[in-house]
C-alpha cells in the first residue's frame, strides 16, 4: 500500500469516541493481512548503547565486513554511519544537525554519565526535535493548547489526525494534579484506623508513587534540557515565558517532598514538560532483527561472532540464519498518525518495520523510502465499522501485570474483551489466546504475523503454525 493520507484511505477512517478520543475504525471489510496503513517517522534516533553498531541513516548493524567503512561524526563522535554516502544522505526524520551536534557535545561531557540509559535516550529524542524545529522555523511554544483529540466532531476526520507533534495528546494535566493530593486513601485511613484498605487502594497509592517519582524525573529531564539549551544561541525555547530567576538549572526536586508544587515549575518547565509527555505517551521502540549477540559484544568491547554475518564468506544456511536473527529494542521513533491506534490486549492489527520487512529479514535500502517507515498489518479478518487495535506492551503477562504497566506507563486502565473475560472464561481466552501465538517452547515471542496460507510466523523464531483467519471474542 502506497502512502496515503488516512482520508483518502480506502480501508480506515478516524473517529471520536468519548470514552477513548480518537481511535481508528474500519470502512469495509478487510482481509487478514492487509497492509491498512502506512506512516513515515517525524522523528529516530537509535539508542544511545547501539549508536556504534547500527547506521543513523539506513537502520543497517554494522556487520564486521562493512566495520572499516563506517563513519563517525568528528566534532560529538555520537553519529555513526555505514558510509560516507549514508553520512550525507540523511533523512528529515534522522538529520543530524550542527546545532544537535553542538548540544550533544555539551550533554556527553557533562549530563551523558549521570542518567541511566532510558533517561539519557529521552533527552537524546527530545534535542533531536528541538534541533530539527529550529532548523525548519517551526514553533518552540509547546504550551499552547493544539491537542486534536479534543475535537468532538467525528465528521470533521481531517482536525481529528495529528499534523505536527504539538498535536499529539499528553497527560502533564494528569500529573499536575498529583500536586492537589496524592495520599488521600493513606490519609482517610489513618484518621478512620478501622476502615481497611483495600487491595485496589493499595494499588492506587502505589501507582500514584510511581506517577509522582516519574513526574520528579520529568521535571530534572526538563531542566538538563534547558540547561544544554541555555548555553547555546539558540535560546527561542526560553524565551517561551521565562522566570524571573533567569538561567535554568539542573535541581535534585529534594523538596518535592508529599506534594508537587507545581506553582514552582516556570513556564520554561512546562514547556518542556508538555514536550515530553507527548513525546513519552507517543514514541514507538525501533526493534532491529541484527544479531543481539554480536551487538553486545561490540558494546563490551569484545570480537564479535561473526557466524551469521550475511555479509560474511559463511556457509550458514538461509534457515539457519533466519533462526539466528533476534529482535532487539535499538532505538525510538515518533508517529504522529500512528497515536490514533488504540491499545488491546488481544490486537487485530500488529505494526511492521520497513527494515525488517526484507527478504530473510534483510532490508536491502534503496534510498527511495525510510527503512523506519512502519506499517499497520491485519492479524485477522475484520468486519465493517470495527475497531483497529495495536498492543502497547507485550502481551504473555497476566491481567493484572499488563494493566499495571499500562497504568504506570499510560495512565490508563485496559478494558478490552480479553481482559474483560479473564475474569470468567480465563481458560477459554488463554487457549484463543495462545493459538494465534508462538508455540515454539524456547521462543514463544507473541502472536504470529500472518501468511497467506492460513499459517503464521513467529518473527524471532521463523517456526510456522497454522492460525485462524478470524476471531470473535463475543462467542466465548
Amino acid at each position: 500500500m502506497s502512502e496515503d493520507s488516512i482520508h483518502d484511505n480506502p480501508y480506515i477512517k478516524v473517529t471520536y469516541q468519548k470514552d477513548k478520543g480518537r481511535s481508528i475504525f474500519s470502512k469495509v471489510f478487510i482481509p487478514r493481512g492487509t497492509v491498512v496503513f502506512v506512516d513515515n517517522p517525524y522523528i529516530a534516533n537509535i539508542d544511545s548503547l547501539y549508536k556504534k553498531n547500527i547506521c543513523s541513516t539506513c537502520f543497517k548493524y554494522f556487520s564486521e565486513t562493512c566495520r572499516p567503512n563506517v563513519v563517525v561524526c568528528p566534532q560529538c563522535n555520537d553519529y555513526y554511519f555505514c558510509s560516507s554516502f549514508c553520512k550525507q544522505y540523511q533523512k528529515n526524520e534522522t538529520r543530524h544537525s550542527s546545532i544537535e551536534c553542538e548540544w550533544l557535545q555539551y550533554f556527553g561531557n557533562y549530563f551523558k554519565h549521570q542518567l541511566l540509559e532510558d533517561d539519557k535516550n529521552i533527552v537524546l529524542l527530545l534535542l533531536k526535535i528541538i534541533a530539527k524545529r529550529i532548523h525548519q522555523n517551526d514553533s518552540l511554544s509547546f504550551i499552547v493548547d493544539n491537542d486534536n483529540s479534543k475535537n468532538t466532531d467525528t465528521n470533521d476526520s481531517y482536525n481529528l489526525v495529528p499534523r505536527d507533534v504539538t498535536d499529539l495528546i499528553d497527560h502533564l494535566d494528569e500529573y499536575l494534579s498529583l500536586g492537589i493530593n496524592n495520599s488521600e486513601t493513606i490519609e482517610q485511613q489513618q484518621q478512620n484506623p478501622d476502615t481497611s484498605i483495600t487491595d485496589s487502594d493499595m494499588d492506587i497509592s502505589k501507582l500514584k508513587s510511581i506517577w509522582k517519582s516519574d513526574f520528579k524525573k520529568f521535571i530534572n529531564i526538563s531542566r538538563v534540557i534547558q540547561h544544554i539549551i541555555d548555553r547555546s544561541k539558540h535560546q527561542e525555547i526560553l524565551s517561551v515565558g521565562i522566570d524571573s530567576d533567569g538561567d535554568m538549572i539542573m535541581s535534585e526536586n529534594n523538596d518535592i517532598e508529599n506534594t508537587i508544587q507545581t506553582e514552582s515549575l516556570s513556564k520554561s518547565d512546562l514547556n518542556i514538560l508538555k514536550l515530553l509527555c507527548k513525546v513519552r505517551s507517543n514514541f514507538f521502540g525501533l526493534w532491529h532483527n541484527g544479531l543481539q549477540n554480536n551487538i553486545v559484544e561490540y558494546n563490551r568491547g569484545g570480537t564479535p561472532n561473526t557466524e551469521n554475518d550475511t555479509d560474511s564468506n559463511t556457509t550458514t544456511t538461509t534457515t539457519e540464519h533466519q533462526k539466528n536473527i533476534e529482535f532487539l529494542w535499538c532505538g525510538s521513533a515518533v508517529y504522529l498518525s500512528l497515536s490514533l491506534f488504540n491499545h488491546s490486549c488481544f490486537p487485530n492489527c500488529t505494526t511492521l518495520l520497513e527494515y525488517n520487512n526484507g527478504e530473510n529479514g534483510v532490508f536491502s535500502f534503496n534510498y527511495t523510502k525510510t527503512p523506519l517507515r512502519f506499517s499497520i498489518v491485519t492479524l485477522f479478518d475484520i468486519e465493517p465499522n470495527q475497531e483497529l487495535f495495536i498492543t502497547y506492551i507485550p502481551l504473555n503477562q497476566n491481567k493484572k501485570e499488563r494493566n499495571h504497566q499500562l497504568k504506570s506507563s499510560w495512565l490508563f486502565e485496559c478494558n478490552c474483551k480479553r481482559c474483560e473475560l479473564e475474569q470468567t472464561k480465563s481458560k477459554e481466552i488463554d487457549e484463543l489466546f495462545n493459538s494465534v501465538c508462538c508455540r515454539n517452547v524456547k521462543c514463544k515471542s507473541g502472536m504470529v504475523f500472518p501468511l497467506a496460507n492460513g499459517y503464521g510466523v513467529c518473527r524471532v523464531c521463523k517456526d510456522e503454525f497454522k492460525s485462524p483467519t478470524s476471531i470473535n471474542l463475543d462467542v466465548l
